[in-house]
């Protein structure tokens, strides 16, 4: 008997075969007509290459393929409404998580650990302006940017090194402890979006050093994020070269 060829549906996970296998039943489905909504199922077993009389699938058998199904299947999160004007790349696959978005300046709170608080004499619900930003989600992993402005965004846009605490040079967001799990989960791409905002945003800061003088002073001084900080030193990539890095 020649050997099955398995052709993988898409967004189905199919378990690590360690053998060769070989076609031993076929399941039928019969329906009215195309699009219709009744149907019957049927199991024909395999026997010296041909197959042999159907029997009704019984609904126990029907109930482990769905449960089989449902468990190996990757949920894919959908849209709620309009796809955001704010997003610039979605691509969830069997390979990839990936979600890229924008957001404008805004003014918003900054969130430090106790000792930093007691350190630098702040108060503890502090507002700053944040720059226009670019986030980038990847699985279980969050990469911000800082963006000139959001009014042309584009491909070519630039984006520069972000001074945050607890954000390396090139982005990297620290995640430390807190629990991902709720993120494979999220039925919607607006969830994600605002999870990973939330995050960012409500998390406190621990990282002492350079940039937490920075936005000490940005505190102090209540002014906007400073434009000579997007400078040619600064500059990381262009927006279209950082997705295609991931």
């Amino acid at each position: 008997m020649n050997q099955t060829k398995f052709i993988k549906p898409e967004n189905i996970t199919l378990p690590k075969l360690t053998a060769n296998v070989y076609l031993n039943g076929i399941i039928c489905m019969y329906g009215e007509r195309m699009g219709g909504q009744n149907h019957y199922l049927e199991y024909h077993k395999m026997m010296d290459g041909k197959m042999s009389a159907g029997k009704p699938l019984e609904k126990e058998t029907m109930r482990k393929i769905y449960s089989f199904t449902e468990k190996h299947q990757k949920h894919i999160p959908r849209c709620a409404g309009p796809i955001p004007q704010n997003i610039l790349l979605f691509n969830y696959s069997e390979q990839k998580e990936l979600l890229a978005w924008w957001t404008p300046e805004q003014r918003k709170k900054i969130v430090f650990t106790k000792k930093l608080v007691k350190k630098y004499r702040l108060a503890k619900n502090t507002l700053v302006w944040y720059p226009s930003m670019l986030w980038i989600a990847s699985g279980e992993k969050l990469d911000v940017f800082i963006l000139p402005s959001t009014k042309k965004i584009s491909n070519s846009t630039m984006a520069y090194k972000p001074f945050f605490p607890n954000v390396n040079d090139r982005g990297d967001v620290c995640i430390g402890n807190v629990n991902v799990d709720n993120l494979a989960r999220m039925e919607t791409i607006q969830d994600i979006m605002a999870w990973w905002e939330n995050f960012f945003l409500n998390s406190q800061f621990s990282h002492d050093g350079d940039a937490m003088k920075f936005w000490v002073q940005q505190i102090k001084s209540r002014a906007k994020y400073p434009k000579e900080k997007m400078n040619k030193t600064n500059k990381i990539e262009t927006i279209e070269n950082l997705l295609e890095e991931l």
